[in-house]
């Protein structure tokens, strides 16, 4: 198979980004921060705002739940 060399790697692709992004974001947040994403950084930080926000929210969220069911020491 002969390539031209301006075929970008499998985890340079958007689609891969993206896939990682969501379904394992540390993943995806380091490919997304490489240098090969050229994504405008003004996306880079409102993605990664984004995903920091869900995991607090899902944290305090679980905190609740467990604090609800008075299983939190």
């Amino acid at each position: 198979m002969v390539t031209t060399g301006d075929e970008k790697k499998w985890y340079d692709q958007t689609f891969w980004i993206v896939f990682f992004l969501i379904v394992l974001w540390p993943v995806g947040l380091v490919m997304m921060w490489r240098g090969a994403c050229t994504w405008h950084v003004a996306v880079k930080v409102i993605v990664t705002i984004a995903i920091l926000g869900l995991v607090v929210v899902s944290y305090q969220m679980s905190q609740a739940v467990l604090a609800a069911q008075g299983t939190l020491g």
